[in-house]
């Protein structure tokens, strides 16, 4: 028989009420935080499931934020499409086919180009300049690189571009040639060109495998080379750098390579709506290149303005010029080095070396240059050698001589500085080369770049591609490449369309009539009313014909553009609509972990309260239940 003392029933008792207490202070929190769980101890395999489930629905939180990021960019990028197809390039194609149908004459077409000129224009600078929150959405990787520049620069690059069978050009050619181009017929060629993206490039092209010759635009065999060159055996291309373009012969274009052909040139200098080599092209942009030149103390690049009002109007040939000099002696360190540094110069502009020494050099620059730009900016380089020191009397390997010869140097030096004060102060130096210095004696100056923080940088538009991680393994393309949306070929075909077009300019009849009575010609009334206008007949029948040809070959051309853009729009439709399916189901799976996390997290209020009113009556139970107890026990203590 177990005996029961007073302190085990109190202790019991006691025990009971704590159990029932707690039971119902648990059930209370439950219902007050809404939680099953306060703490991991309470239950460690919901609060384990809790963190899975969290992670979950984080993780899904973070991909649809990305998600709406690239639906945003698409969406931005889009816009461009659209315009582009619906708008410009459905426009430029309806009025090439007016200008193809040979019902306009050439006032009516000239109209027509200025048209398809603004609308080139805009597709290059507005549409493929496209920004989302300040970024480029065209230029792959580089957002911070315009596709388009919007502004005349002076950045250099070295540019190579590829040419396949589809890029050689079959058309006509429109020259006026010889040296009374006023009073002669201009000539047509039948001609097969590649176009390069740019006109006047700062050096002849480079393609392997053949032999390229450069050419004017004024050469009667500019657009009619021979097959093969005759030394080499190589076949022969023309290149005529007022155009960009390389003609070549019938039989080389029906060989053409079928892997295509490399051509690398370099260019310095680009105006507003020119593409830009960084975005389109493999290429190197050259940044303050070291010249080679061992003797000089300091190379200055120099950056002069000009404008129309500060130049002299000059006329060479048959050309206009506005002619300015330069500031400085200037030295370009062997401009026919490849790898020296060379003048910044404008489309078309040329330097003149001086006449005699210690003459300026003068720089030419189109007029038709400044109908398009308020003002020029032209770089170039000014050496200042070291002045020697004179170290007459002093012997180098004598001790006694050596404060002498330092003080004789250092006098060097600032004699050196003092010839490149007024420069540093009159006109806006872009940098400051030190290099070491040759003059036997001479303490060598430690060589500084003239930027530190940039190098030549190269470009290469592979692998440019934007994703978004739209799910675990997940990443979905979302921007569209500018180099295949408006492309380099498309730029070049309807650039050479325009200046072509423009070119074709016919005889003003007054002017014509003047210069067949000058001499050598002569020409009296009544022939000479005959003549002029026999000519201006046959200038119009021939300027017909050629505009005939280019509007048609161009029709062909911007369908196949337009094609290779509904492309690429087709390509980002099918990767919009992709991200949507994904952004659904995200919502879809964040709407699932929500529910699994509150099932397992959340309190059940029904069953909660239901469980609170039992705790409750338990407690309550357990405290009348043992008060009896308790009254007893101590009445027997008291009697």
């Amino acid at each position: 028989m177990t005996r029961l003392t007073t302190s085990m029933m109190n202790n019991t008792t006691l025990m009971h009420i704590n159990r029932n207490m707690r039971n119902l202070d648990t059930i209370i929190r439950q219902l007050e935080t809404t939680k099953k769980v306060s703490r991991p101890s309470d239950n460690p395999l919901v609060a384990s499931r809790a963190l899975k489930f969290r992670s979950s629905v984080t993780e899904i939180q973070q991909f649809r934020r990305n998600v709406e990021f690239g639906q945003s960019w698409m969406d931005v990028t889009e816009s461009s499409f659209i315009n582009i197809m619906d708008n410009q390039l459905q426009e430029i194609r309806q009025l090439l086919v007016a200008g193809a149908n040979g019902t306009y004459n050439i006032d009516n077409k000239t109209t027509m180009i200025a048209q398809i000129r603004e609308l080139t224009d805009h597709i290059a600078t507005l549409e493929m300049n496209q920004t989302y929150a300040g970024r480029y959405v065209f230029s792959g990787f580089r957002t911070d690189e315009p596709p388009v520049f919007n502004a005349q620069n002076n950045r250099r690059f070295v540019i190579t571009q590829h040419f396949n069978l589809s890029d050689v050009d079959r058309t006509s050619s429109f020259q006026r040639l010889g040296p009374d181009a006023a009073t002669s017929l201009p000539v047509a060629h039948k001609v097969n060109v590649v176009r390069l993206a740019y006109r006047n490039p700062d050096t002849v092209p480079v393609v392997p495998g053949f032999h390229v010759v450069p050419k004017s635009i004024n050469d009667a065999d500019a657009y009619l080379p021979p097959a093969t060159d005759e030394a080499t055996g190589l076949p022969v291309l023309h290149f005529i750098p007022e155009t960009g373009e390389l003609a070549m012969h019938d039989d080389i274009a029906a060989v053409f390579p079928r892997e295509g052909i490399a051509v690398t040139f370099e260019k310095a200098g680009f105006s507003r709506g020119e593409l830009n080599p960084a975005v389109y092209f493999t290429s190197r942009e050259i940044v303050n290149e070291t010249p080679e030149r061992p003797d000089a103390d300091r190379v200055y690049q120099i950056t002069q303005y000009f404008s129309r009002m500060a130049g002299t109007a000059v006329t060479v040939g048959a050309n206009d010029y506005f002619e300015f000099e330069l500031a400085y002696d200037a030295s370009f360190l062997n401009p026919n080095d490849p790898e020296a540094l060379r003048p910044v110069l404008p489309p078309g502009a040329v330097i003149e070396p001086p006449a005699a020494a210690g003459d300026p050099y003068t720089v030419r620059i189109p007029a038709a240059f400044f109908d398009h730009n308020r003002n020029v900016s032209v770089s170039y380089n000014v050496v200042i050698d070291h002045v020697p020191a004179d170290l007459t009397g002093l012997d180098p390997n004598d001790p006694a001589d050596a404060d002498d010869i330092a003080a004789a140097i250092a006098a060097a030096n600032a004699a050196t500085l003092a010839l490149t004060a007024d420069i540093k102060t009159d006109l806006r130096v872009q940098g400051v080369m030190l290099m070491r210095a040759s003059e036997p004696g001479v303490i060598p100056l430690v060589p500084i770049p003239i930027d530190q923080a940039e190098r030549n940088r190269s470009f290469d538009m592979r692998d440019q591609r934007m994703t978004v991680e739209a799910a675990s393994h997940t990443h979905v393309p979302i921007n569209a490449l500018a180099k295949d949306v408006f492309t380099a070929e498309m730029f070049s075909d309807l650039r050479r369309f325009i200046e072509f077009a423009e070119g074709l300019v016919i005889s003003d009849e007054t002017e014509l009539k003047r210069r067949l009575a000058a001499p050598p010609h002569n020409h009296t009334d009544p022939e000479l009313s005959d003549i002029a206008s026999r000519q201006l007949i046959d200038e119009r029948a021939i300027a017909n014909d050629a505009l005939f040809t280019h509007f048609n070959n161009m029709l062909f051309l911007i369908d196949r553009h337009a094609d290779q853009v509904t492309r690429e729009h087709t390509q980002l439709g099918a990767r919009m609509q992709r991200l949507q399916m994904l952004s659904n189901r995200l919502e879809q799976d964040e709407v699932s972990y929500e529910r699994l996390t509150s099932d397992n997290e959340d309190t059940d209020m029904y069953r909660a309260v239901m469980l609170r009113m039992n705790a409750e009556a338990a407690f309550q139970a357990s405290l009348r239940a043992n008060s009896g107890v308790i009254q007893m026990t101590l009445a027997n203590f008291i009697g």
